[in-house]
């Protein structure tokens, strides 16, 4: 058996289950209306809210919150951002326990485990983009559909790679308690396949795909990361590319057993890197 058939298996392990999606797709309704009720006088579970971040590019595996934006009525537009976000955590709190503000984002966990990262914003009447709310009181503007878009056409054009890529880094990320933020994640793949020479090939080449994507990330972590499609700053903490150095001297190792047809060898090496999920 050849490595690439690990591969195209671990891809396929990471794929959300339908009863995965169904609990984020029902999550998001109760969510929507709940605030629906309070914002907009309104009971529909679906208008005036959106999926974003992992959900929203097709990146997310078992292990992603749910991402949302909830649009507030432009009313509200000049009201203190951060009574905006207490009013809609005490909304919240009528349908679990477990609500708290982390910097510009609400985070709930419902009786179903599922955990929702809540982005209030609103919406810019003359270009249609969306105006999310900071707590250093400055909306930030967001295009979504621009970023979508602009995922989609990568995507494309390298032959699903974006995904299966990001899908993977987050799985090596979980399995190495790596705290790499996702949306970061998501940006630092685009950027490494708009020129990597590899980046529309199948997964015979997935093994180089990861060693080259994680030296990419040890050589450019230090860099400023933006959303591509935007001027948003992503906001990423301090850590040690230890773990990572490691990693791509393992994978390395890994390439090489393969060459010289030490399958075996190799496949343990990348479940090493992996997890149990690399079968």
């Amino acid at each position: 058996m050849a490595i690439e058939k690990n591969f195209e298996s671990f891809v396929n392990s990471l794929h959300l289950s339908k009863k995965e999606i169904s609990i984020k797709s029902s999550s998001f309704r109760l969510i929507t209306k709940i605030l629906n009720n309070k914002f907009h006088n309104s009971k529909s579970d679906t208008a005036n809210a959106t999926y974003v971040g992992g959900t929203l590019l097709g990146t997310e595996i078992h292990i992603d919150d749910l991402a949302m934006l909830y649009v507030l009525p432009n009313s509200l537009i000049t009201a203190n951002p951060i009574d905006l976000l207490e009013l809609s955590k005490n909304t919240l709190e009528t349908i679990s326990d477990d609500v708290s503000i982390r910097l510009n984002r609400i985070r709930i966990k419902l009786a179903n485990d599922a955990t929702i990262e809540i982005i209030l914003g609103f919406m810019d009447n003359i270009d249609h983009n969306y105006l999310l709310i900071s707590t250093n009181k400055k909306l930030q503007k967001a295009n979504f559909k621009l970023i979508k878009s602009t995922f989609d056409e990568l995507n494309k054009k390298c032959n699903d790679n974006f995904i299966n890529l990001a899908k993977m880094i987050r799985e090596w990320a979980y399995h190495n308690k790596v705290n790499l933020p996702y949306e970061l994640i998501d940006a630092m793949s685009y950027q490494f396949l708009t020129t990597y020479k590899y980046r529309n090939k199948g997964y015979l080449y997935y093994d180089c795909l990861i060693a080259d994507f994680i030296k990419y990330m040890i050589d450019n972590y230090k860099e400023a990361w933006y959303v591509p499609g935007t001027e948003a700053r992503i906001t990423k903490p301090s850590i040690s590319m230890k773990k990572a150095k490691i990693t791509y001297q393992l994978a390395i190792e890994a390439i090489e057993h393969n060459t010289m047809g030490r399958y075996k060898i190799a496949l343990a090496i990348w479940q090493e890197i992996f997890g149990e999920n690399f079968k």
